[in-house]
């Protein structure tokens, strides 16, 4: 991120900040407690033993300075909406955790670039997001070819696996219902 000037943060963290904050809600889940992680207090909480690395502070800085402070510079400082701040801080974790689920799917074939557009478009989710995605799985499948645990054929084997699987169940549901599928139809 750029630094923050004397007219405010620059267009990038804008355009990061509005990101997360319009999507705190969609990403939750960032695999860790982070209120805990970041030492974060919330009204009305006693202090403890251990200090809270940012206090609640009814006249500290808004979630957005505290955000930028944070991930920009390392600084903690009081923060008058800790919870808020919680909420930007779980979903950029969440957005990363996510890429790097994107990123595993985009290596095992298992999520077309067309689907992953469409994801991106619904989270109206900024370009480096994508390039991110790209960027990781091109070094996942660097790891897998240095490591030789990488088979050409493996995930069309999967697939073909997986599908052989859907074709039963399908099968079986047919048969409770009345229809019958003929498998080998398939089987070429």
């Amino acid at each position: 991120m750029s630094r923050r000037g004397r007219k405010g943060f620059s267009p990038q963290f804008e355009r990061d900040y509005t990101f997360y904050l319009t999507n705190k809600d969609e990403f939750t889940f960032a695999g860790s407690n982070i209120k805990k992680d970041y030492g974060i207090q919330f009204p009305e909480e006693p202090e403890q033993e251990v200090p809270f690395r940012i206090p609640y502070s009814s006249t500290g800085k808004n979630a957005k300075v505290c955000f930028y402070q944070l991930d920009s510079e390392g600084k903690c400082k009081p923060c008058s909406e800790p919870l808020l701040l919680v909420e930007i801080l779980t979903c950029k974790a969440s957005i990363n955790l996510q890429i790097k689920i994107w990123a595993q799917s985009r290596a095992e074939y298992s999520l077309s670039k067309f689907e992953l557009l469409e994801y991106l478009d619904q989270y109206k989710a900024p370009e480096w997001v994508f390039k991110a995605i790209e960027n990781q799985k091109l070094k996942i499948l660097k790891e897998w070819a240095a490591e030789k645990k990488y088979q050409l054929d493996y995930y069309k084997k999967a697939f073909e696996l997986h599908l052989g699987e859907i074709l039963q169940e399908m099968s079986i549901d047919s048969q409770s219902s009345g229809v019958i599928l003929d498998s080998n139809k398939f089987d070429q």
